[in-house]
């Protein structure tokens, strides 16, 4: 027969090893969706062609459907519109 004490032992064994699992589920989770904040927006490379201005940042949403591009000129930041894969110029 088992003792409390070993059942006690036991029971906080597992729990433990249930919790590092949660985490490491986690922890793995965060891992596929690469480096991100906490509103889904991640870094990409820079969609556009280089030009005589050095590459700005760009970030796409989780969903894809959107992403944002900064770059700066020499005193200011340009905020370029959202550029979208499934969106066509009709220009």
């Amino acid at each position: 027969m088992l003792t409390r004490r070993t059942v006690i032992k036991a029971a906080l064994t597992g729990s433990l090893v249930a919790a590092l699992a949660g985490l490491a589920a986690i922890g793995n989770e965060r891992v596929a969706l690469g480096p991100t904040d906490g509103a889904g927006w991640r870094p990409i490379a820079w969609p556009f062609p280089r030009d005589g201005w050095p590459p700005g940042r760009a970030w796409r949403h989780r969903d894809g459907t959107e992403a944002m591009c900064v770059r700066s000129s020499a005193s200011a930041a340009i905020a370029i519109p959202a550029w979208s894969p499934t969106r066509r110029s009709t220009a």
